[in-house]
């Protein structure tokens, strides 16, 4: 049997004489776990925690519901710590006042995310971090980190995020620690917000979409197929960004071999028009796009050029 939470109100539960064999549901209010630590769990090891809309489970630095996994129909995953397999049935939220390890298993092996094709919202608290670490996601959606402090990618010694299905939509703050794998990345990022950890580019599957001409965004790696979507910005948009609010250098980098289509969306460049800014044009790789005007790819950056039949041009 389950323990059900209903109506409003904070219930803390003690940590120790629970005897209920299933998991924990959160109907109404707010459940909350009564001690830190890593031994037993709430309820019995692979009891299944339900989360439902407007309801509250609050691990509480809690260290052992990397046994449990959970449903988030909906509700709010509060201060998490090695929760690691949680499955979506609606948008759901997770809120991180302090430093959390939020989505990891025990010793970091890997942990799952199932997320049929919603949206898990991270709000962390300012100068905080929340990581996600050796996490595989699955099923589609998007992970969205929208304020205050840092959603983090992997961990020192750990797998990054395995997201080939995902869109990564940022507002605020992102740091990436280890290799990390998205279907999008969006860099929606607000006045303020911060990047660290460059050195580690997104592998992006599909698309990469710069939204601020102010060059707030993450280091990036396109792989084959991928689309550079300038539709968002104007102007010359300089692909390598040593903005204020970074530790390091952002730039935008290329898999080996890649065909890359450049998205302009309603943007119409004229002749001899400079799309974007490097330092060093990449090398073996193919840009093309949909417009009547050829895309050439110079030591100076992207450029519309009148040159039939070629779709890129070695100079």
């Amino acid at each position: 049997f389950k323990l059900v939470k209903e109506g409003d109100g904070r219930f803390v539960a003690a940590k120790t004489g629970q005897t209920y064999s299933g998991g924990t549901d959160v109907a109404g209010g707010a459940f909350a776990c009564g001690g830190n630590g890593t031994a037993g769990v709430y309820g019995a090891a692979g009891g299944t925690n339900t989360v439902y809309a407007g309801a509250t489970f609050d691990c509480n630095g809690f260290d052992g519901h990397w046994q449990n996994p959970f449903v988030l129909a909906g509700g709010t995953l509060r201060n998490p710590k090695r929760v690691a397999h949680v499955v979506l049935s609606a948008d759901s939220f997770v809120v991180a006042p302090g430093s959390t390890t939020a989505l990891a298993n025990e010793n970091y092996a890997e942990a799952t995310l199932e997320m049929n094709g919603y949206t898990l919202a991270f709000d962390i608290a300012a100068g905080q971090m929340c990581a996600l670490v050796n996490l595989t996601v699955t099923g589609g959606g998007t992970i969205l980190g929208r304020s205050g402090g840092y959603l983090r990618m992997g961990y020192t010694g750990a797998a990054g995020v395995r997201a080939a299905g995902t869109v990564l939509d940022i507002r605020h703050s992102l740091r990436v620690d280890a290799e990390t794998t998205f279907l999008d990345y969006i860099s929606r990022y607000v006045l303020g917000g911060y990047d660290v950890g460059a050195s580690n580019p997104i592998k992006v599957v599909r698309r990469f979409c710069p939204t601020r001409d102010d060059m707030r965004w993450h280091s990036v790696e396109l792989q084959d197929g991928a689309i550079l979507d300038l539709s968002q910005v104007t102007g010359i948009w300089n692909a390598t960004s040593h903005g204020d609010h970074f530790d390091g250098t952002s730039t935008l980098s290329f898999a080996p071999g890649a065909t890359i289509t450049v998205d302009m969306g309603d943007r119409t460049p004229e002749l001899d028009d400079q799309l974007t800014a490097w330092s060093s044009r990449p090398q073996n790789v193919t840009f093309t796009w949909d417009l009547p005007l050829p895309i050439c790819a110079l030591g100076r950056g992207l450029f519309a050029k009148r040159d039939p039949g070629l779709t890129i041009i070695f100079r």
